[in-house]
């Protein structure tokens, strides 16, 4: 048998094996976001940011400082599933009416751990207006130093 062939039967095996662990992949849309709905973005949603934090929006929950919100590939390093699972020792656990059922954390904890893809269509975030036509060829004629062009289009 050839080394390509024992590696290709190799990795249908493996493959199937974590299928049949329960290997799935967590999909943000069906498995995270009703929880976050659900226990989460009352108070940290479009109402109300307790502690300046959001979950309702892709951009403002990935963000980061010192310590990283939601760390794609890590859930041991995310701000996120350290509170949940009450470990972090900067602020309480959450959800403050009380813990999560596990198997609710161990769904964050997955999506964490794979990549925590969060897709453009359930970001919550609103895509900026078109530019105006008219501001981009005033900005362009000006960024060229077309002093006469600009002069004709501020008219």
């Amino acid at each position: 048998m050839s080394r390509g062939l024992v590696t290709f039967l190799c990795g249908v095996v493996f493959c199937g094996v974590m299928n049949a662990q329960g290997f799935t992949k967590v999909d943000f849309q069906r498995d995270v976001q009703p929880i976050l709905k659900a226990n989460c973005i009352g108070c940290h949603g479009p109402a109300q940011q307790m502690n300046n934090f959001r979950l309702d929006r892709r951009h403002d929950a990935m963000r980061g400082g010192t310590i990283a919100v939601i760390a794609p590939g890590s859930s041991q390093s995310s701000h996120l599933f350290l509170r949940l699972i009450s470990r972090d020792t900067i602020g309480m656990p959450m959800p403050p009416t009380g813990p999560l059922p596990p198997d609710l954390i161990e769904t964050i904890k997955k999506w964490i751990d794979q990549g925590a893809e969060w897709p453009d269509t359930a970001s919550g975030e609103t895509p900026p207006p078109p530019p105006d036509p008219k501001a981009t060829r005033l900005m362009d004629a000006l960024r060229s130093g077309n002093s006469s062009a600009f002069r004709k289009l501020l008219r």
